[in-house]
């Protein structure tokens, strides 16, 4: 039992015991999921709290600003409390100006409401769904734009229609006025991490922007890719078999199924090295390319 001082109040103290393992991690199989070091909000989970109502859980937490809050597990885990109160003090003095009533900001109801409240969301609640892509990789929200007022206002200036999404123009810095643009789906799918871009004629674009360019479907320019066809056969509406391909040498003109057969050997291996780009006379060795070094072709 504690007595805090002062109030003469009677607190008494509940010691929770987890088991842990020689790394200080949860034990596997416990249903309390641990929580150190995460971050919600401006909050950071530092430790679990030995508060507890009837089942409830409580973490003792950072905040931001300096100061400690203990917030319970649920509450804390579904993004409901997200500082100690300071970002609602930071809010009320835009709210309620001069001491006037309540000024409500007129959006919660608006798609770029929820916009902001996803952005917001997504960069700091590490249960977010969305987390490990963008808060987890250091992509935070600017102070600025802890405002919805101030996003809105730039919103509305840089192009913001019911249509288009928030894309950052660098996909590795922050959501900021510099590195942020209202783009259509095309433009944002064309600013991803994971597009493949490919070179052709000078020009390099993701496999989107040369399907639309050719009017080919993208998928099948992605599968072919991934089989290692190049430009130009790459981006064919209807796609030549290899075999029928022409080659040139010593003045005769066939394709690769009839140099194949002269040579005696498979039109899939001589396909291959066609498609590898092994030029003459290692291009028709008979023997395998590893018995090339030692031989030569036959005349």
């Amino acid at each position: 039992m504690i007595i805090e001082l002062g109030t003469g109040k009677i607190v008494y103290e509940v010691v929770i015991t987890i088991e842990r393992n020689s790394k200080g991690q949860f034990i596997r199989g416990n249903s309390l999921q641990d929580l150190a070091g995460k971050r919600f909000g401006r909050l950071v989970a530092l430790k679990l709290s030995s508060k507890k109502v009837g089942r409830k859980t409580f973490w003792d937490c950072k905040c931001d600003c300096g100061k400690s809050k203990t917030v319970r597990t649920d509450i804390l885990k579904s993004g409901k409390t997200l500082s100690c109160g300071c970002l609602k003090k930071e809010q009320d003095k835009i709210n309620l100006p001069n001491g006037q009533g309540r000024v409500k900001h007129g959006f919660s109801k608006t798609r770029i409401y929820n916009v902001w409240k996803s952005m917001h969301r997504r960069c700091e609640n590490s249960e977010d769904s969305e987390y490990l892509n963008y808060g987890g990789r250091g992509i935070k929200v600017c102070r600025e734009w802890s405002d919805i007022n101030e996003f809105v206002e730039w919103s509305y200036f840089h192009g913001y229609q019911s249509g288009l999404t928030i894309d950052r123009i660098d996909v590795n810095g922050n959501y900021e006025p510099s590195n942020c643009r209202w783009a259509d789906l095309e433009m944002q799918a064309n600013n991803k991490r994971n597009n493949v871009f490919i070179e052709y004629k000078g020009k390099s674009q993701t496999i989107s922007q040369w399907a639309k360019e050719f009017e080919v479907d993208r998928y099948l320019i992605a599968d072919r890719y991934k089989r290692g066809i190049k430009p130009p056969r790459l981006f064919q509406k209807k796609l030549t078999p290899i075999t029928a391909h022409l080659i040139t040498y010593k003045g005769k003109t066939k394709t690769i199924a009839e140099w194949a057969k002269e040579i005696g050997i498979k039109p899939k291996t001589l396909a291959e090295r066609a498609r590898r780009d092994i030029k003459q006379p290692k291009l028709f060795f008979p023997g395998s390319l590893n018995e090339y070094r030692n031989k030569k072709i036959p005349r």
